[in-house]
């Protein structure tokens, strides 16, 4: 009792005076009793893991004060690793509490934890995501495979190595990943394998295989990620064999996979697009009319392009061009793609269009949804200057808001690069405004491991909240023209598709001249 009274006033928790009634809130007591459990017995990693869970429950209760009500556990943790700079238990706790955090001082304490004990195959990963962020993939990898080593009967290091090979060895990853499947036929970690196998295919016909193997191997009724991936092996086979898209839309209706009524729309859907290609091939194209209203464009879906376009070819052929250029230089404007403009070319020349005519339409929809971008003036992190939106006036300026820890902002980066690399020497440039300060130690040792070209920025809370970009969520991308206006925006990029759509956003900013008044 007395160890517990004495934490309590370590962490400036209400003290209960002996026979007064129970005033101190049960979160504390939890805290306390599992502060007292650690100093009892330090080795015990289960006692630090038990603390970890009670700190990380009050966190989520109060996650703006993360740091706040961190700094007393770490006062505790230094004080007793004072005494002690030897023990796994304490470096395993410290480590663990400041790595939950995603902050940059974790890396020393994980690595004595593994010093010690080169069987803990879950600061090894721990290791492996830290190393991520500071952009160093292939020891990332190595740790990984340490930790996939460590405990080789766990489905969880095991994906999570292979899936990291993805990054540093992509021959390798294919091997690993479909090991995986192999080896873990009853868990999610082998769907998931197969999933992402799929979900990276770079044709369309190992996409078929991978998905259709998750499909026969791990039934979506009862694997999360085989359910995730029949939305896309839906939308493939619709592009290919719309008849296979309705029978695999009705068997997973009847299986009850995930909400049934969306695989029932899905394969009416897959019925009335069947049936308009039908008609518009037999020269039916008033009675494929119809049919427009229950081909409505979802623009999540991979197929919303295709779709797009059969609709504009119906309004065509049934005798209405104006409502299909209409409805592509909407989509045009906002997804600048090859067959989007180039059917939009057809339909503009029934309309007498010339092709400057179609380069003002679509310009004429973007500047009416093109806003002033947010100014700006951030710290650089190579040096004590500043840059200014401002300073850029005149150039085209591509943001991406990240931040190290950030995985699917990682991801994304490496399409970027591709992209930008494509206008070297050009006026485009590449802005990285970090979103998460506490990470800014991790930044530039990133830029130097992964050689990513981008300039990255301070970010403040200026930028980033609601009088700013209004980020909601990480990454967030802008393109902001020669006359400082976003005109593109919440776009993505992740394979070589929407790469070219990228880069067709760029071109068109970069073919603009800015306006008089800019200059």
């Amino acid at each position: 009792m007395k160890r517990i009274l004495a934490l309590c006033f370590a962490f400036g928790l209400p003290l209960i005076a002996a026979g007064q009634p129970a005033a101190q809130p049960a979160a504390d007591l939890e805290l306390s009793a599992a502060l007292a459990a650690v100093e009892a017995a330090p080795e015990s990693l289960v006692a630090h893991d038990a603390l970890l869970r009670v700190h990380q429950a009050a966190v989520r209760k109060d996650y703006k004060n993360g740091e706040a009500l961190a700094a007393p556990l770490e006062k505790s943790y230094r004080a007793w690793l004072a005494r002690a700079p030897g023990s796994l238990g304490l470096n395993y706790g410290l480590g663990s509490l400041l790595y939950s955090h995603e902050d940059p001082r974790a890396k020393p304490f994980l690595l004595k934890v593994v010093e010690l004990d080169p069987k803990r195959a879950k600061v090894f990963q721990m290791l492996a995501i830290d190393a991520e962020r500071w952009g160093d993939e292939a020891g990332g990898s190595e740790f990984m495979r340490r930790a996939a080593a460590a405990d080789p009967a766990s489905p969880d290091y095991a994906f999570y190595y292979a899936s990291g090979l993805g990054r540093v060895n992509p021959a390798k990853w294919e091997e690993a990943s479909l090991d995986v499947a192999r080896r873990f036929p009853t868990h999610e970690r082998g769907a998931q394998a197969l999933y992402w196998l799929g979900a990276r295919a770079k044709t369309e016909a190992k996409r078929l295989q991978y998905w259709e193997q998750l499909l026969a191997q791990f039934p979506p009724a009862k694997f999360n990620w085989s359910a995730s991936a029949m939305t896309g092996l839906f939308d493939a086979y619709l592009r290919s064999e719309p008849a296979r898209a309705i029978v695999l839309a009705r068997e997973l209706e009847r299986a009850g996979v995930r909400e049934p009524k969306q695989w029932a729309d899905r394969a009416a859907f897959a019925e009335n697009y069947q049936s308009a290609r039908a008609l518009l091939g037999a020269g039916k194209a008033a009675e494929a009319v119809a049919l427009l209203d229950k081909l409505p464009a979802d623009r999540r879906s991979s197929n919303a392009r295709m779709i797009a376009l059969l609709r504009a070819e119906i309004s065509a052929a049934a005798g209405d061009p104006q409502a299909a250029y209409d409805a592509l230089a909407k989509r045009h404007a906002a997804t600048p793609e090859d067959e989007t403009r180039a059917a939009m070319a057809v339909y503009g020349g029934k309309l007498s269009k010339s092709p400057g005519q179609i380069e003002a339409d679509v310009w004429a929809l973007r500047d009416a949804a093109a806003k002033p971008a947010p100014a700006f003036d951030l710290g650089l992190y190579t040096s004590e200057a500043k840059l200014s939106l401002a300073s850029l006036r005149g150039k085209v300026v591509f943001v991406t808001f990240w931040f190290p820890g950030c995985g699917p902002c990682r991801g994304e980066l490496p399409y970027f690069e591709d992209v930008v690399g494509r206008f070297r020497g050009r006026d485009v440039v590449y802005l990285g405004i970090n979103g998460i300060p506490k990470q800014d130690d991790y930044v530039l040792p990133f830029m130097a491991g992964t050689k990513y070209s981008f300039t990255p920025l301070r970010g403040t809370e200026a930028v980033t909240g609601p009088g700013g970009y209004a980020v909601r969520g990480y990454p967030a991308n802008f393109l902001i023209d020669r006359d400082g206006r976003i005109v593109f925006r919440d776009f993505r990029a992740h394979d070589e598709e929407s790469n070219l759509v990228l880069q067709r956003m760029i071109e068109s900013l970069l073919d603009r001249p800015a306006s008089t008044a800019s200059l």
